[in-house]
């Protein structure tokens, strides 16, 4: 499939979730670390595409894409590093690596905001029930939240371009002000994240 032809399908497959006229995940928009000394100010507001998640112990959170970066609009996402992690109930990578992103919310509390998003079923992508979902957090221990529906399937979509082959475990990390700073397909160490983690509290001081 060309690059062409792929960028058809990823805009048509969030047309649904996004207001007319709203911006669509691009390598443009998203996957280019941002270099924040060389952003532009302008007056018209950028185009948006909007995400809308609901974690399993019933916060709502908006996630707003647009030019400018992304903005996680939930209290608890405030001047926060985000670390997203979309898994699966039914991947062992994903479960090996729920201790290192609860050490991790443990550790930077005060500055790292860790949020899971299921996927759903193997094959299907159908999504797991909350029940099912509230079951998995409780036998893993999870101590971070956990979102799933269909927008979590419909975000993992639109990250084709950082994910090609959509490969769980799967996470992307942004920085306090919502812009994009890196992300990992596959199992990574909590070395590697928390090094991240540090570059970006540094850069930010």
């Amino acid at each position: 499939m060309n690059k062409n032809i792929l960028l058809a399908v990823v805009v048509a497959s969030l047309f649904f979730v996004a207001c007319e006229e709203k911006q669509t995940i691009t390598e443009d928009n998203l996957a280019k670390k941002t270099d924040k000394s060389k952003q532009v100010k302008t007056k018209a507001e950028p185009k948006e595409t909007i995400f809308n998640f609901k974690t399993t112990d019933g916060k709502d959170i908006k996630v707003a894409v647009s030019d400018d970066g992304w903005k996680f609009q939930s209290k608890d996402y405030e001047n926060k590093i985000v670390l997203l992690d979309f898994f699966a109930t039914w991947c062992p990578p994903c479960i090996r690596g729920i201790p290192h992103l609860n050490e991790i919310t443990n550790k930077y509390k005060e500055d790292v905001v860790v949020l899971g998003l299921e996927i759903g079923k193997r094959g299907t992508g159908e999504v797991e029930t909350p029940k099912t979902i509230k079951e998995f957090i409780k036998q893993h221990n999870i101590i971070y939240k956990v979102a799933n529906g269909e927008a979590t399937n419909e975000m993992m979509y639109g990250l084709k371009s950082l994910n090609e082959n959509g490969s769980i475990p799967f996470i992307v990390i942004f920085d306090k002000h919502g812009l994009y700073n890196e992300s990992f397909v596959g199992m990574v160490s909590q070395d590697t994240l928390e090094k991240q983690i540090q570059e970006i509290m540094k850069e930010d001081k």
